[in-house]
């Protein structure tokens, strides 16, 4: 067998495969898929294909050409691979890839509702984890991109960063994610930039019939500690627009005593905490 080889744009030189070996690989493949065929005569009438040439194809001998290997793709319901790969091969591939688009799929059709979750910025009150007893508070923003998807960002606190490890350049505390809609509330998962840290999270729309306050819970990828959890509660508060209300927001960004909270924010947090049994904050 005589092995060609040539160069790609890269430099490198790439194994050509063997023609020969082709034909066989369609060859194969053409046979088993005729097996489903009543017959090899009636499969040649059904594509319209000549028998002695289809018999070539069979053996190995030949390749169809490209308006010939169309109808045959498309009477198999196969594509082109069928030249190139086993077909237990191609199926095998193709379960996989069926499984890869429908989790690589658009997760985010439906629309979010812009009046329920409105472009602008936010604050985020989740329990701090690095003093006991405290709320960690972190600005956030709502973007709609032209083809009304909501991108959800924040980004973490340098003391964060320095507790479990992480860069506090901007970029790298930078997190976004696209928000999926669900019936009552929506989803994000927030990326870093470079970081294995992930936070998957949940809100529920209308605290207590306040449209301004969004509650949910976050799981982390990862544990601060050996008795930390991986999961928490988190509020998320609107803010009106203008320089006013964003010069008192960033005022309360960092981790802020429990008692100096809003009211709602401590009713929702003594609420959350209770239920895991724990005793995070005090009244």
């Amino acid at each position: 067998m005589i092995i060609a080889y040539r160069t790609d744009p890269n430099g490198e030189s790439r194994r050509r495969k063997d023609p020969a070996r082709l034909r066989m690989v369609f060859g194969k493949n053409l046979r088993e898929l005729s097996g489903q065929a009543q017959s090899v005569a009636q499969l040649c009438r059904d594509l319209q294909i000549n028998r002695t040439q289809f018999n070539r194809y069979l053996s190995g001998e030949a390749f169809p050409r490209p308006d010939v290997l169309s109808i045959i793709c498309e009477f198999f319901d196969v594509d082109a691979r069928i030249l190139l790969e086993p077909l237990s091969d191609l199926r095998q591939k193709n379960a996989f890839d069926q499984h890869r688009r429908t989790l690589a799929g658009n997760p985010f059709s439906s629309t979010v509702d812009r009046h329920r979750l409105p472009a602008g910025a936010y604050l985020l009150y989740r329990p701090s984890r690095i003093r006991q007893g405290e709320v960690a508070i972190n600005m956030c923003t709502v973007k709609y991109t032209t083809d009304s998807n909501a991108i959800f960002t924040t980004v973490l606190s340098q003391g964060f960063a320095k507790f479990i490890g992480l860069s506090t350049r901007l970029v790298d505390r930078r997190m976004s994610s696209f928000v999926t809609l669900h019936g009552t509330g929506c989803s994000f998962t927030l990326l870093g930039s470079g970081a294995t840290l992930r936070h998957f999270g949940f809100v529920e729309f209308s605290y207590r019939g306040n449209p301004n306050f969004y509650t949910g819970e976050t799981l982390t990828t990862q544990r601060f500690g050996e008795a930390g959890d991986l999961s928490d509660p988190i509020m998320i508060e609107r803010l009106e627009s203008g320089y006013q209300a964003m010069l008192a927001a960033r005022r309360r960004l960092g981790s802020q005593p429990f008692t100096q909270m809003p009211p709602i924010v401590q009713s929702f947090f003594l609420s959350a905490v209770k239920k895991r049994g724990k005793v995070l904050f005090r009244e």
